[in-house]
This record gives C-alpha cells, structure tokens and sequence, in this order.
C-alpha cells in the first residue's frame, strides 16, 4: 500500500486552496464585482508567514507564526466577503 507524504499533500492542498482563492478574487475582478484594496495585503503577508516564515524559525517560534499568518489570511476573507456584499447592494 502507497503511503501519501503528510508534508508533501498538505502543502498540495495548501497550494490548491491558494489557486482557488486566487481564481475566484480574478473572475470577480474581471466581473467588476470586486476592486482589491489594502486586504490583499493582508492576504499577501500572511501567506508569506504562514508559507515562508514558518520553515526557517525554531519550532516554538513557527506555529505562532503561522498562527498570525492563517489569522491574517481570514481577515482577508472577511474583508473580501463584505466588499463583494456591499458591491452587490449598489
């Protein structure tokens, strides 16, 4: 029996999860439904410290980066979600 890396297909599905993310926030610009702001900042550093950061910290250390980097990517979402809303309503 073929043993999957855990290491190797959580960042699969990390990266997929990024990809969709990334193709939704396009369609929607496309669509002009949504015009990025200072949240895709937000989305960009903490993808960078939960992605980047995390592997070159001591262990402690990375999971409260990665911690602040997951905590900034759902303020993203939040963000995104109410700026798609209000843009709906007008």
């Amino acid at each position: 029996m073929h043993v999957l890396k855990l290491n190797t297909f959580g960042l699969s599905l990390i990266i997929l999860g990024v990809l969709c993310k990334l193709a939704y926030i396009i369609i929607k610009m496309i669509n002009k439904e949504y015009k990025p702001g200072y949240e895709m900042g937000l989305l960009f550093i903490g993808l960078l410290l939960f992605l980047g950061l995390r592997h070159f910290l001591p262990q402690p250390f990375s999971w409260i980066i990665a911690t602040g980097g997951i905590l900034l990517k759902v303020s993203f979402v939040i963000l995104f979600i109410r700026k798609v809303r209000a843009n709906r309503n007008d």
